[in-house]
């Protein structure tokens, strides 16, 4: 492993190329709960919201929210990063899921933050969310706009021809959308 990086998100949860074999979405699950663990045997406050494969870089990636005893969220720096990174860097499960070198790193999610497990799902009610499914539903695989909960673990998507439906388990990327117009020059 080489790097600490704090970056941004930038690519997608879709099958990815990992070495000589695809990985997963349920590898990288296994890498968030493996990366999880440690943090949580470190007794250090941060919650890995994402991890993805980068097969340019050939990085494996973790993205990190730093959590206040309240429970709040709170940003995250290079120093959080590095925290991180250290207690990653020593755990050889995660070097068995890699076939040869890679970058370990940690970044913040930035604004357009990752949306994965269903409490982040109905915290962000009334935010405005692109959300992508593993299949069609309704003629529409993708789709932008409010979130709306619908029961359980149904939400939808606020459109002009009425609520787009899905389950979380058929998510297959989502992402919170930044308001950049809101920005002041």
């Amino acid at each position: 492993m080489n790097a600490i990086v704090c970056g941004t998100l930038i690519s997608s949860l879709e099958v990815l190329k990992f070495g000589a074999f695809l990985m997963q979405r349920a590898k990288l699950h296994e890498a968030l709960n493996i990366g999880q663990e440690a943090i949580n045997n470190a007794h250090l406050p941060y919650l890995v919201i994402e991890t993805e494969w980068v097969q340019i870089d050939r990085a494996l990636r973790f993205y990190i929210e730093k959590v206040s005893d309240s429970t709040e969220k709170m940003g995250v720096g290079m120093e959080d990063c590095a925290a991180v990174s250290k207690v990653l860097s020593e755990i050889a499960e995660l070097d068995e899921l890699v076939n040869g070198e890679y970058n370990l790193e940690v970044s913040s999610p930035g604004v357009e933050r990752p949306v994965r497990l269903l409490r982040d799902f109905q915290a962000l009610v009334g935010q405005t969310l692109k959300v992508r499914l593993s299949g069609v539903v309704d003629g529409k695989r993708q789709e932008t706009g409010e979130l709306l909960f619908m029961g359980g673990d149904e939400f939808a998507i606020k459109t002009l021809k009425g609520p787009w439906s899905f389950r979380i388990e058929n998510v297959l990327k989502a992402n919170l959308v930044y308001d950049w117009s809101r920005e002041k020059p």
